[in-house]
């Protein structure tokens, strides 16, 4: 049987004020259902509605979307939490219908900027990447973001309790994003992020080390039934296999404070790309915006290496009759082998779901293992 579908939807208050359920079948109030689940970006969902569309009159931007999924004889497990952003109504030859999208929880980071002034304690930070991210998220959207005047602490966000894990981070991230601070900290150095809700309006910003996800791969040192898709298995739907080396920078110059000869310059290389081919060496040279420690400048020169690498990329949807079952045998951030001209161990770094009125759709995104 196929996976049956709820979607609760909850006021400013925390409160039930909408259920709706079934897998999408014609007869059902949902339509559609679509949601991107990505790792340590912003997931978002479109839902389609239909039948009585007065019902959605009294719903407010930042109503809660919760998207709960039960496999055949498992438990509900919720897939998706995010706020309604954007809504319209729409008529159709299935009468008229309400379609709601909005982004998840995530996005309650990109809704801030650290509003602090250059090397203030504020902006400017230095410690354990887990620390550092955990302090911009304290200080500018949890209970500390009190600092400039105006209370700018976003209702229910709380962060858990730092570890102090990850390697050292140092830079001034003074007016940037919160959200691209945040993950220009810890994902380059391997840790992930996520906003957990276990009780109504309570948003838990936490940080994950080592990463989200269990080693499925053929091989595992867990001895863990492997997941493996491929064409051969008739698991693997419609792949695309993508290696890009157009944009590699594998070394890259970071300039820190003085002039001329007195200037301060740290080379970062990344060996492993270097290595690719005898004339891969790609320079680049970047400017500093930290305190000018060698820390620092390491700091800069890694987030760089880290966007200018080679990048292997695996699409490709997952065929119903496929045994293992995405939320009972595989989830996101697990390690899992794909097969599609080469054998690859990636990351399950994205789930797309889409519901209607043929069944159930699981997509996958695989990405790199860091």
């Amino acid at each position: 049987m196929l996976p049956i579908y709820q979607v609760r939807v909850r006021n400013h208050a925390g409160q039930i004020v909408n259920v709706f359920a079934g897998a999408g079948k014609v007869n059902d109030s949902l339509v559609n259902i679509q949601c991107s689940m990505p790792l340590d970006q912003i997931g978002t969902h479109a839902i389609t509605f239909q039948g009585n569309v007065d019902v959605f009159d009294a719903w407010l931007p930042d109503y809660q979307i919760e998207v709960w999924r039960r496999p055949s004889g498992e438990a509900w497990r919720k897939a998706y939490h995010g706020f309604h952003r954007t809504y319209e109504w729409q008529d159709s030859a299935k009468g008229e219908q309400f379609i709601s999208y909005g982004h998840d929880l995530k996005g309650l980071l990109a809704r801030a900027t650290i509003a602090a002034y250059t090397t203030t304690p504020e902006a400017l930070k230095t410690g354990p990447a887990e620390t550092v991210a955990k302090r911009y998220v304290y200080e500018n959207i949890g209970p500390g973001a009190t600092q400039i005047g105006d209370v700018r602490a976003r209702l229910g966000v709380t962060v858990e309790a730092d570890q102090g894990r990850g390697p050292a981070w140092t830079g001034d991230s003074a007016r940037e994003s919160l959200y691209d601070v945040v993950r220009a900290v810890l994902v380059p150095n391997g840790l992930d992020f996520d906003f957990v809700s276990e009780t109504p309006n309570s948003f838990d910003f936490r940080v994950y080390y080592p990463q989200i996800g269990v080693d499925r791969s053929i091989g595992n040192a867990g001895g863990l039934k492997p997941i493996i898709f491929s064409r051969e298995r008739n698991s693997m739907v419609d792949p695309r296999l993508s290696i890009n080396h157009g944009s590699d920078a594998n070394v890259v110059y970071v300039l820190g404070q003085g002039e001329g000869l007195a200037r301060q310059v740290v080379e970062v290389v990344n060996p492993t790309e270097l290595a690719i081919s005898p004339w891969n060496r790609i320079e680049l040279s970047r400017q500093a915006n930290n305190d000018g420690t060698l820390a620092g400048l390491v700091s800069t020169g890694m987030q760089v290496l880290y966007d200018g690498r080679s990048v292997t990329s695996l699409s490709f949807g997952v065929a119903q009759a496929f045994k293992a079952v995405y939320g009972v045998d595989y989830f996101e951030g697990d390690i899992v082998t794909g097969i599609y001209h080469q054998s690859i161990n990636k990351r399950i770094v994205n789930v797309i779901l889409n519901v209607a009125n043929k069944g159930e759709q699981v997509s996958l995104e695989i990405g790199d293992v860091i």
